[in-house]
């Protein structure tokens, strides 16, 4: 069996889906969603911020920053591998 293609998820699964599946509450602010960091826990209101339409996301305070697989990572404690592998399962069922 063929590992994840994260190219292929990066380029199908929208970030937005993913804050949603991962439980992070962010609040639309013109073309960004902003937020607490999930990753460093700030509690700063709005230093998270993800952008769905270039699928990036970054955290101002602890300088996290990356795409959908990045984020389920850090997110999660895993690996790149298995937040892909994750994601796969999740989004794109066989």
């Amino acid at each position: 069996m063929a590992g994840p293609d994260f190219a292929e998820l990066r380029r199908t699964i929208p970030l937005d889906r993913v804050l949603e599946y991962l439980g992070i509450e962010a609040k639309w602010a013109r073309k960004q969603m902003r937020g607490k960091c999930p990753i460093c826990k700030s509690k700063i209101p709005r230093v998270f911020a993800a952008t769905p339409s270039i699928g990036l996301f970054r955290c101002f305070a602890c300088h996290a920053s990356g795409d959908c697989i990045e984020l389920v990572a850090r997110v999660r404690e895993i690996s790149k591998y298995e937040a892909a592998k994750e994601l796969q399962r999740t989004f794109n069922p066989p």
